[in-house]
């Protein structure tokens, strides 16, 4: 599955003459050229995560619109926020995200089944049994709820964290603990069953980093999907999150040669949550802005050169809703800024999509 891009948007919004007159009256004079429409034309999806602001803030949805192709759910589809005590299951604010996307007529992500970490209270202190039960009662659950409506699912986010000690380098937590590696494969035909039709990824950060511990989550990503695909466990995309951080750990060389060591496996390679922890630059540079949209730059560049990637998404889209700007910061990690305007990451972004051939 591609870039699904339904035509269903144009009418949702009106018709795109009507569209572009409300961009331009509440984002500024000019519309800047859609960043999902340039990779659209080959054949590539741009993204961004959304979450409950895109609902209420009718500014930022508008951006959302014009620019993305796909949307990934940020928070509310994450086991805690839908099982916050064992007796509640709360889809409300899950089923306004899907609604939302699909009277966009954009496709969406959901983020993510299973998860070792930010689980409830009551749901860490399960039995081994009891774990096993409540992770694939979780995907039949939320995943049958949605199927056919999806265009993908992490199925499992961030299995790998070294500093744990295990053997493998895997991530301690309740379904590890319960089930050890085999919870990736057993979620992954949960998830299968359970939404056939969706694409399945396996979700990871700290890829793009030439860290000690950074080799060991790339190994052990390149083990586990030979793993799945040997087993004929369904698996249909690896996302790497990239949250570039920069300084001397950062190296897109090192994520470009791990981008071709995945191209062994028929899986395709999703960017999933592109951003720019940008706050050291702020005290020592004199020009963040441009230096964080060079960023941009060399990295769309860097990964697109590459067969395999057929998706970028953003971790929200403007600097206003990002996870990682803390009010009053002066942080710019996104594309556009606070107040929807668009960041040398914009330009930067639709140069390097511009120049794909």
């Amino acid at each position: 599955m591609g870039c699904l891009f339904y035509s269903a948007q144009a009418s949702a919004l009106g018709g795109s003459d009507t569209w572009e007159r409300r961009l331009a009256g509440r984002v500024g004079a000019s519309i800047q050229e859609s960043l999902t429409e340039i990779l659209r034309r080959r054949g590539l999806c741009f993204g961004s995560s959304i979450d409950m602001e895109a609902l209420q803030d009718p500014e930022y949805a508008l951006l959302l619109r014009h620019h993305c192709g796909v949307f990934t759910t940020d928070l509310n589809m994450k086991f805690g926020q839908l099982r916050p005590r064992v007796d509640v299951l709360d889809y409300r604010k899950a089923d306004a995200l899907v609604n939302f996307a699909a009277e966009a007529g954009v496709p969406l992500r959901g983020h993510t089944l299973v998860w070792n970490e930010g689980l409830p209270e009551w749901a860490k202190g399960l039995s081994h049994q009891e774990a096993a039960y409540w992770m694939e009662r979780h995907i039949d659950e939320v995943a049958g709820r949605y199927a056919g409506r999806m265009h993908s699912w992490d199925v499992v986010n961030e299995p790998f964290w070294p500093d744990h000690r295990e053997a493998g380098g895997y991530r301690k937590g309740v379904w590890y603990n319960a089930m050890g590696p085999g919870y990736i494969a057993r979620a992954f035909r949960a998830a299968a069953k359970a939404d056939p039709k969706a694409r399945l990824c396996l979700n990871e950060a700290w890829v793009e980093r030439a860290t000690p511990m950074a080799d060991k989550v790339r190994q052990g990503l390149l083990r586990t999907v030979r793993e799945l695909l040997d087993a004929g466990v369904r698996i249909d995309a690896v996302g790497l999150q990239c949250h570039l951080n920069p300084g001397p750990s950062l190296r897109l060389d090192v994520l470009s040669d791990f981008i071709t060591e995945l191209d062994e496996f028929p899986v395709d390679v999703y960017i999933t949550e592109l951003d720019v922890q940008d706050g050291m630059l702020r005290k020592t540079l004199a020009n963040p802005d441009e230096f964080v949209g060079d960023l941009y730059g060399r990295f769309a560049r860097t990964v697109l050169a590459h067969r395999n990637v057929k998706l970028i998404s953003c971790w929200q889209l403007s600097d206003k809703y990002s996870g990682i700007r803390k009010e009053g910061s002066a942080v710019k990690p996104l594309p556009f800024d606070q107040d929807m305007q668009p960041n040398p990451a914009y330009y930067a972004l639709r140069d390097a999509f511009l120049a794909i051939r």
